[in-house]
């Protein structure tokens, strides 16, 4: 995914990093060098103590997260646990559009 933008300052005093180190390749416009070493910082960045939440998982357990100023991924779990996840979408009084510009 190519970013224009890598900062979603869409919520009154919160920003986040709008980058992810799954999804995104480049910054659109910028020398590969350049953004590959950026984004090496940002990735490094995401990845602070501070900045991370690692759930231990209990029977009943319900987990919320806002997708616009969060990365999340799993952790390996045994193969016969089983895993129920449902997605809730709300409507988003500002949407972000891939490859706009806030």
């Amino acid at each position: 995914m190519p970013i224009r933008f890598f900062v979603n300052t869409r919520q009154p005093a919160r920003s986040a990093l709008f980058v992810s180190e799954l999804m995104t390749e480049e910054i659109v416009g910028m020398p590969k060098e350049e953004s590959d070493e950026i984004l090496a910082q940002l990735f490094e960045h995401q990845k602070r103590p501070e900045f991370v939440y690692e759930h231990e998982w209990k029977v009943g357990d319900l987990v919320m997260w806002d997708n616009r100023c969060t990365n999340h991924a799993r952790t390996d779990f045994p193969r016969d646990e089983r895993r129920m996840l449902r997605r809730l979408t709300i409507q988003d009084t500002n949407p972000v559009v891939e490859g706009a510009v806030p």
